[in-house]
């Protein structure tokens, strides 16, 4: 107990009170700890490797964000994404005047490559450089890299997030990404709109019509669309992982009550916890 008098004469009577966790009472303490309060606990800066900030609940967006990016590298860098179909107006022209046309009649292409005819059917080859195409066939293109690169960035931050924190911001921002990533995977369909798909003449004055419907990789790309998708909405309704950690560890707590008793005979209590750390 502690007396005190104030300036007016009167006298306060004060009891501490000191209770300690049965958790933490057989512990002592190290010569190094340190006593804080609950509110003025420390931080430090940098990260813990390995502290898995978000439990179990990480697994939904690697597993989808993993599988959204493999599935759109398979759509875009194969020879597949879409069949190229060719009829020409008059039905008895020469074989040899549908070897004019390029790229190949009755075969797949893609934004970057297209599948070869006769003997060479099976095997993919590049566009020559003197291929000429239009916008939309470069859009296409442009959308097919912005989409790996993006979508490899926000995967690699993902599988990061899995054992280390990352702030409010960036995890939001990594959401977005993914969504950028499911427009722009989208976006590669422009080149259904190019003139690789679009009606032409050959050098002999013969007009075809091409039809280009989806294939193999134009499936596959519409599976990456939805999965990019899910992917944000996973990361967006995932809590970011604390981009603060509590540097020591709590080895013992302390709660002291402090009871004053005012001049009318009423008591005040006030209660402080405090704890040590190493």
């Amino acid at each position: 107990e502690q007396l005190l008098v104030n300036n007016d004469g009167n006298i306060f009577v004060i009891t501490n009170m000191s209770t300690t966790d049965d958790a933490t009472a057989s512990k002592p303490k190290a010569a190094s700890t340190q006593s804080y309060s609950d509110e003025q606990r420390p931080r430090v800066s940098g990260y813990r490797i390995g502290n898995n900030p978000h439990g179990g609940s990480i697994c939904f967006p690697l597993t989808f964000t993993t599988t959204a990016w493999l599935l759109s590298m398979f759509a875009n860098q194969f020879c597949t994404f879409a069949y190229r179909k060719v009829t020409f107006e008059d039905p008895n022209i020469a074989f040899n005047e549908t070897l004019t046309i390029f790229p190949p009649a009755n075969t797949t292409i893609s934004t970057w490559s297209y599948q070869g005819v006769g003997l060479s059917s099976g095997i993919c080859f590049r566009y020559p450089s003197y291929f000429e195409t239009d916008s939309a066939f470069q859009a296409a293109r442009a959308f097919t890299i912005l989409v790996a690169v993006f979508g490899f960035v926000s995967m690699i931050r993902i599988w990061f997030a899995a054992c280390m924190p990352m702030g409010t911001a960036s995890w939001a921002c990594t959401g977005y990404k993914l969504l950028l990533c499911c427009l722009l995977e989208g976006l590669c369909f422009l080149i259904f709109s190019s003139n690789v798909c679009a009606d032409g003449v050959t050098d002999s004055g013969q007009k075809f019509k091409v039809d280009c419907s989806v294939d193999r990789g134009a499936r596959i790309g519409i599976a990456a669309v939805v999965f990019w998708f899910v992917a944000a909405l996973s990361v967006l309704n995932v809590d970011p992982p604390i981009d603060d950690i509590y540097g020591p560890v709590a080895v013992q707590k302390v709660v002291t009550k402090t009871e004053t008793i005012n001049p009318d005979g009423t008591k005040d209590v006030k209660t402080e916890t405090r704890s040590y750390y190493v």
